[in-house]
């Protein structure tokens, strides 16, 4: 980590820190990139680990 910041030192406007559990989303990130806002909300936590409705195996509970 150090590395990265000594190389970084003198190019902040090189370098994009986000904080997203703190609440940085779209705007920080937009604003970095110089790109327009999304119209969606960001994806502030992963939910790849959220439990999933597994319909096939439901089905064949059903039957």
């Amino acid at each position: 980590v150090q590395h990265v910041q000594n190389y970084f030192a003198h190019r902040p406007e090189d370098l994009l820190i986000m904080n997203i559990t703190g609440g940085d989303g779209w705007e920080h990130l937009c604003s970095f990139l110089k790109c327009s806002i999304p119209d969606q909300p960001f994806p502030h936590k992963n939910l790849a680990n959220q439990p999933q409705l597994d319909v096939m195996s439901q089905s064949r509970n059903a039957n």
